[in-house]
Order: structure tokens, then sequence, then C-alpha cells
């Protein structure tokens, strides 16, 4: 609960320890790698999204990591396409090359 609340007041690197020992829980992984992001640590918090294919909040939380990242490649993937999410597909309207001159 102390490491939610800490993650919750924006104190990520406190929140950091008490996060990634309870990273199997898809909420906590969730959390965490918001704090990686936050961090600027989008490597790690892309790692730590085992769940991103099956469940929506983790696939908008590794969305938003290769946006704030500005893996244009990463998000090329998608342009045109589409990413599996809960049964669904999760479409992303975005131009690639907005995005691109944006960076």
């Amino acid at each position: 609960a102390r490491a939610l609340g800490l993650w919750a007041l924006g104190r990520h690197t406190e929140a950091l320890d008490v996060l990634t020992e309870q990273k199997t829980n898809p909420a906590i992984a969730d959390c965490l790698a918001r704090s990686y992001i936050a961090l600027a640590r989008y490597d790690d918090a892309v790692k730590v999204l085992a769940e991103r294919e099956t469940n929506p909040r983790q696939s908008y939380t590794w969305l938003m990591a290769l946006e704030q990242k500005g893996d244009v490649e990463g998000l090329r993937v998608l342009d045109g396409g589409s990413h599996p999410v809960a049964g669904g597909q999760l479409r992303l309207d975005m131009n690639i090359s907005q995005v691109s001159q944006t960076k």
C-alpha cells in the first residue's frame, strides 16, 4: 500500500523497489512501468509490461512508453495496422509522419 501511495504522489524513485517486488501483479506492473516512464527509463517500462497484448491498460502504457521515448520505428509497426488487445483490436489512428516531425 505504501508503494502505491508513493507512486500516486509522483515519488517514483522511492516507489520502485517495492513495486518491483510485486511486478507479477498486472496492476502493479502497470504502475511500475508508469514510474519508469516518469523517470525516462522507457526500455525498463516496456520490459515489465508482460501482458500488454491481452491487458488494455498495459497496452496503453506500452504505447505511452514508445511515444515518450520517441520510438518512431516501434510505432511504425502499428501505422496502418493493429495491435491485439484483450481479444479485440486496438487501432492506432495516428499519422506516423506527424510523430516524426514533433520529435
